[in-house]
C-alpha cells in the first residue's frame, strides 16, 4: 500500500458486523470521507466492498451519500460498479458494492504519477461513456 499507514490498513475490523449482514475482513483504503473495507455478505455469502463513512458525518452529507447510492444503483453498465445496498448502523452510513479485485487508484497513481483522465481511461480499458450518461442525467 503507498500510504504511510499500510500496515494499519490492512488490519482486521475485529470481526465487526454491518447491519447484521456484513462482516467487515481488511480495510482497503482511506479517504476524507471514511473508508473503503473488504466484507464478506453473510447472507449472500460472497465479498463486497463497503463504502463506510466515518461517525463525524452531518445529517446532510449522510443524506447525500444515501441519496449517491441510490443513483449509482441505477446505473448498469459493464464498466461501472455495481451498489448493491446501502444503509445505516448506529452512527455510521455505508454503501455496499461490487468488489473489484486489482489496485487502488491510490497504489496506481503512486507507482506511475499523475496523467491525464483520457489516458488513465484507455490504459484500463474503461470507456467514459457511463460517466457521461451518468451525468447527463444528474
Amino acid at each position: 500500500m503507498a500510504s504511510e499507514k499500510g500496515a494499519d490498513l490492512r488490519a482486521p475490523a475485529a470481526a465487526r458486523l454491518l447491519a447484521k449482514r456484513y462482516r467487515l475482513i481488511e480495510r482497503i483504503d482511506e479517504g476524507g470521507a471514511g473508508e473503503v473495507w473488504r466484507a464478506r455478505d453473510e447472507k449472500l455469502d460472497r465479498d463486497v466492498a463497503i463504502k463506510l463513512l466515518g461517525p463525524d458525518a452531518d445529517d446532510a452529507f449522510r443524506a447525500r451519500f444515501a441519496d449517491e447510492a441510490r443513483r449509482a444503483a441505477a446505473v448498469v453498465h459493464p464498466n461501472v460498479v455495481m451498489v448493491f445496498d446501502e444503509g445505516r448502523d448506529g452512527a455510521d452510513a455505508f454503501m455496499v458494492m461490487e468488489l473489484v479485485p486489482g489496485k487502488t487508484l491510490r497504489e496506481i497513481v503512486a507507482e506511475r504519477g499523475r496523467c491525464p483522465r483520457t489516458r488513465w481511461l484507455a490504459s484500463s480499458g474503461r470507456s467514459p461513456r457511463p460517466l457521461t450518461r451518468r451525468t447527463r442525467r444528474a
